[in-house]
């Protein structure tokens, strides 16, 4: 069963008061939370740069895939 991406964005956004509370303890909060430090650094990066709205599910998919389909799409169709 998949994730409800509201209960995902709250959780991301629970970890960020957390760390604006406890600025010096990334490394506690990333065990409270169940996540690596990479995941806390680049939540926070996210929010630091972008506000709350950095921290939204983004799509997996890399940037590249509609682009590279464009141009090979027609060509392999043929």
């Amino acid at each position: 069963m998949p994730w409800n991406i509201k209960e995902v964005v709250a959780v991301r956004w629970n970890f960020v008061r957390a760390r604006l509370r406890q600025p010096n303890q990334m490394l506690a909060l990333c065990r409270q939370f169940g996540i690596s430090r990479e995941c806390g650094y680049k939540w926070w990066r996210r929010f630091v740069v972008e506000g709350r709205e950095g921290l939204r599910v983004r799509p997996s998919v890399p940037r590249w895939v509609p682009a590279f389909q464009q141009q090979w799409r027609p060509r392999v169709l043929r």
